[in-house]
């Protein structure tokens, strides 16, 4: 026989649950493999305190069918308007959930309005335009990464795509790593348009070095006339030095944050970068195979000390690990001389966590 009256729900609790304020679980770091929409970085620690769902629990099992629950779709409500801005804060699509996501009969209106950061990644079987209708309302979205994706879309999907966020100057972070199509000279220097950029990372990329230079100049010729570009972040290619040293001098005066990680950057390029990079705080080298040694690495940080404000005091980190012709001991043994420090490599990411845009 089934017992009679309301059911009583007991919860062990640990004493630190018994406070007045309820206390929030951590939630883990997401893996590489993305599972639908992610919280946000600062959202990790706000997640629902447990004595909240148990709420809604007792009011679910213990109203009757004829008992109103209008009170639980209220809570309902006040849940969703909580989540929202945590769940679609950070967004990170990738395959069958960006088709999910990129249903024309869904509104994603509000969406848009709390978005920061827009990932996507992988393959996708519909075009990136597709996602047109979200973009046109993100009025606060500040990073766009594209990562390795192959979808259905055109050169000419990817260039309309970066056009249509309706605020270009709210996006201060850019990062592409191996996207053929979004390799195009034009799509390339169509990213621009974002004259407030902060951090642009390309990955990847040996189409055209005309585009890349070309791009760097556009970004340093702005309304003002000052380059806006406070890490810089050109990797895993095979462009050739002198490339790297025109786009890096394009914008050099305000970067303080440049990576040139397994690419072709000879130490003539160094020493020439050296004394351009006058606010530079750290110096990613990890991976280049044999372009320079330990003792132009030297020259460089000798060069660089002698214009550079944010190197005092031991700020200037620099990063060599996977450098063939470098010894990394010996390299470290005469930074810590000079009041430098071998450091470690960092991406986009970092950066963007250094830097305050959560």
């Amino acid at each position: 026989m089934a017992p009679s009256g309301p059911i009583k729900i007991i919860v062990r609790t640990t004493p630190s649950s018994l406070s007045k304020k309820p206390t929030c679980t951590t939630l883990s770091r997401p893996t590489n493999k993305p599972v639908g929409t992610t919280p946000s970085r600062a959202s990790r620690t706000m997640l629902l305190p447990p004595e909240l769902i148990l709420i809604c629990l007792k009011i679910v099992i213990n109203a009757p069918e004829t008992k109103n629950i209008f009170n639980l779709l209220l809570l309902n409500r006040a849940y969703r308007l909580f989540l929202l801005p945590i769940l679609y804060r950070d967004l990170h699509l990738a395959g069958a959930h960006f088709t999910a996501f990129a249903n024309p009969k869904q509104d994603r209106a509000l969406h848009s309005f709390f978005l920061r950061h827009l990932k996507i990644t992988g393959a996708i079987d519909i075009s990136l335009k597709k996602l047109r209708p979200m973009t046109d309302k993100a009025t606060n979205i500040v990073s766009i990464t594209l990562d390795s994706i192959t979808d259905a879309s055109s050169p000419q999907d990817y260039e309309e795509f970066f056009v249509s966020p309706p605020n270009p100057k709210t996006i201060q972070a850019i990062t592409i790593v191996r996207c053929p199509l979004v390799s195009r000279p034009w799509v390339i220097r169509g990213l621009a348009r974002f004259e407030n950029l902060r951090i642009l990372h390309i990955d990847r990329y040996d189409e055209d070095a005309a585009a890349i230079t070309n791009l760097m100049s556009d970004l340093a010729n702005h309304i003002d006339g000052v380059p806006r570009i406070k890490a810089l972040l050109i990797t895993s290619n095979f462009l050739a030095p002198a490339t790297l040293l025109t786009s890096v001098s394009a914008v050099a005066p305000t970067l303080e944050y440049l990576s040139l990680a397994r690419t072709w950057v000879s130490g003539k390029a160094l020493r020439a970068m050296a004394t351009k990079l006058v606010s530079l705080r750290a110096l990613d080298l990890g991976g280049c195979k044999k372009g320079f040694e330990t003792a132009d690495v030297v020259d460089f940080v000798i060069s660089n000390a002698a214009v550079n404000v944010n190197a005092v005091g031991g700020q200037l980190k620099i990063h060599v690990g996977g450098c063939e012709r470098v010894c990394e001991k010996e390299l470290a043994e005469k930074l810590k001389g000079m009041g430098k420090v071998v450091g470690e490599g960092f991406e986009g990411e970092d950066v963007m966590r250094w830097l305050g845009m959560q």
